[in-house]
């Protein structure tokens, strides 16, 4: 083995590692579009996709239609989808032929001198694209999270646990009597959602530019969330929004009496909001934490296999 071997064993490993870590980004951001399309039920999936007759995917006329619908409803002070739902809806039909979205279609690929067809979202690439095996682990893992297990007090009642092999004991047991035992698995979930508690708390606020009024500043915050110009009527609804939660009132804001400076950190987003967001994010928590213990009892199990076979003296 010389040194140039082990350089280019290390390139490929950090080629490998780079492949993963991308695919991983890949399938969470599909998830985050996967995770309220399937939720109760697939709901919003099915009220997107009947607006062509088909409830079995979702085609950009679909996504075109049910915003019009909407439109109407919100004109006449209704709505057809939620916040949250239309947020979705808009985000699929202005990415809808970038690699955000297509990664969700069901597109073929284009043969030599024929134009890139144009796909539909399914049930069967939304899975593949959150990288599940098949529809019904998808909605296991994001519509279905598991449930906590539930707390009892009789000791006699609980499955004792299996001593791990001999072999796999640390070598100074005495100074690992009486120790706590870290269970990776649950640290990494707590430093992900302190992580992310703390990045919706960066998002909720604000530092007010020269000339901003609340109109300028829910227009920006929009802009920058959803990645495209937001329509009027949902800059005043973020606006009105805004100025209650910095105890303005939009209607009766005058700047000559009492502004907004530069500089000033101002509130854009509620604490309901920051703890539904939350929510959403625990539930992508808990589905991942299931998967990894999931695997780590399939190699715990397979470890202990090879440890009651039986060994062969050469």
């Amino acid at each position: 083995i010389t040194k140039d071997d082990i350089d280019a064993r290390l390139r490929d490993v950090e080629k490998e590692r780079k492949e993963t870590r991308e695919m991983e980004r890949k399938q969470s951001d599909a998830q985050s579009f996967a995770s309220p399309l399937v939720a109760n039920g697939d709901e919003l999936f099915k009220k997107i996709a009947s607006k062509d007759g088909d409830q079995d995917s979702i085609s950009w006329w679909d996504l075109k239609k049910i915003r019009k619908a909407d439109d109407r409803e919100r004109e006449k002070g209704s709505q057809l989808l939620s916040d949250d739902e239309r947020q979705l809806v808009d985000r699929l039909y202005k990415k809808w032929n970038r690699d955000q979205v297509e990664r969700l279609k069901d597109t073929p690929e284009a043969q030599p001198g024929e134009q890139r067809p144009d796909g539909k979202i399914t049930m069967d690439s939304l899975a593949l694209a959150c990288g599940f095996k098949n529809v019904a682990d998808m909605h296991e893992a994001i519509a279905k999270p598991p449930a906590a297990p539930e707390a009892t007090s009789d000791v006699s009642a609980q499955k004792p646990v299996e001593e791990a092999p001999e072999r796999r004991q640390p070598a100074d047991n005495t100074a690992q009597a009486g120790a706590p035992e870290v269970d990776p698995i649950a640290q990494a979930r707590l430093a992900a959602e302190q992580q992310y508690r703390s990045a919706l708390e960066e998002q909720s606020r604000y530092t007010v530019q020269r000339g901003q009024g609340f109109d300028r500043i829910a227009r920006d915050v929009l802009s920058s969330e959803n990645g495209y110009r937001p329509a009027e009527h949902d800059v005043i609804h973020a606006s009105r929004h805004i100025a209650q939660l910095n105890g303005f009132n939009r209607e009766t804001y005058n700047p000559k009496k009492h502004s907004l400076q530069p500089g000033q950190v101002i509130e854009i987003h509620s604490q309901a909001w920051r703890e539904e967001q939350m929510q959403k994010a625990m539930q992508h928590f808990i589905a991942t934490e299931a998967e990894l213990r999931k695997r780590q009892a399939l190699m715990n199990q397979g470890a202990g296999q090879l440890d009651q076979a039986p060994r062969q003296e050469n």
